[in-house]
């Protein structure tokens, strides 16, 4: 969907501390903290990159903290936008960037495809930009970031201000659905080596089924789902597992198989201990 207010992002949203299913932001792989390695995923649509050494990173309640490896170093957080970034060829577009001590930052520019173009900057540091086909967050200081958002025309719809011009308090004027962002981010096709998504066959009605018990072991299983039943017709071998968060190991959302007579669903993979899962599936279209 393109139109005014829309933010062409997905999983714009940071704060949260993203740990387990409906916890922004999604973030599917489990991982909570790390160092900005070159061209890898962190949480769900979003790679990093930097400078001269990689820094380090970790998700907080209040969004995602990142500190460069130095005070002259910086680290990045991009998004693949692929072809949407031709779409917006030749039109107004804004980006928005909301940090946790209340800096705010946005600006527009009319699009160039696949070219590198600066977009908003700090105190003469630029911190949002498109660079080739993807729009990028710059880090060239210890920050905690909020949210963010890309859109069409000349004017931010990110924030309000509710202070005044010369003290601002900028107050976000939308928190995102769940369910949304993760669907988006599963069925996203910007960036065909993201193992996570392109997932563009599934439908748009999605099956929820939480809490279900899980035994230690090789394979884990999880059995009757929907609960209290020993098959569901609706689920086949066509299913796609969206999102399932264990205790350990974090998450699993690969190489499942379906097994109706007995109405369980295995993920290959170790679980150190008896835990619950949290399971979110997709059924994919005909």
């Amino acid at each position: 969907m393109y139109g005014k207010g829309v933010n062409l992002l997905r999983n714009w949203y940071f704060a949260g501390g993203g740990t387990g299913h409906d916890v922004f932001p999604v973030n599917q792989r489990g991982a909570t903290s790390g160092t900005t390695v070159n061209n890898a995923y962190s949480i769900d649509g979003w790679k990093w990159t930097y400078g001269s050494s990689p820094g380090s990173w970790s998700l907080v309640s209040g969004g995602i903290s990142v500190s460069p490896s130095s005070g002259s170093d910086y680290a990045s957080l991009f998004q693949v936008l692929g072809n949407q970034d031709s779409l917006l060829n030749g039109k107004k577009i804004t980006a928005s960037i909301l940090y946790s001590n209340g800096q705010f930052a946005s600006g527009s520019i009319t699009r160039n495809p696949g070219t590198s173009q600066i977009i908003a900057s700090i105190d003469g540091d630029w911190v949002l930009g498109m660079v080739d086909y993807s729009l990028r967050i710059k880090i060239g200081t210890a920050r905690t970031m909020v949210a963010v958002k890309l859109e069409l025309g000349t004017e931010q719809t990110l924030c309000h201000n509710e202070g005044t011009d010369a003290n601002p308090v900028w107050v976000l004027n939308e928190i995102p659905n769940y369910e949304e962002e993760l669907f988006k981010c599963a069925t996203s096709t910007a960036d065909s080596s993201d193992t996570y998504a392109n997932k563009a066959n599934v439908n748009a009605t999605i099956r929820y089924y939480t809490s279900q018990a899980v035994a230690a072991g090789t394979n884990t299983t999880i059995m009757r789902i929907p609960a209290g039943t020993a098959t569901d017709p609706n689920i086949t071998t066509d299913t796609v597992v969206l999102d399932c968060t264990f205790a350990a190991p974090a998450n699993i959302t690969s190489n499942i198989t379906w097994t109706s007579y007995a109405g369980s669903i295995t993920f290959v993979g170790s679980c150190s201990a008896a835990t619950t899962a949290n399971v979110t599936l997709g059924r994919k279209g005909n």
